[in-house]
């Protein structure tokens, strides 16, 4: 996971982003500049056969033309 936590307390599951300045880079369209991922599913932990899979994104300036 990259700039990404997943704490579960009981039935609840929170997901947090520490920084949301962090830039991972382009995604594969180059439209978006991710922030943060699970990098694909996830298992949680402690609840049998539950995943997550996030991704926190933003635009990416347009390109001059």
């Amino acid at each position: 996971m990259n700039n990404l936590n997943i704490d579960v307390k009981g039935n609840v599951l929170a997901v947090t982003v520490p920084d949301l300045t962090v830039d991972l880079g382009l995604s594969t369209s180059g439209k978006t500049h991710i922030v943060a991922s699970s990098g694909g599913g996830v298992k949680i932990a402690g609840k049998d056969g539950y995943f997550v899979n996030v991704t926190v994104y933003r635009k990416a300036a347009k390109a001059a033309q």
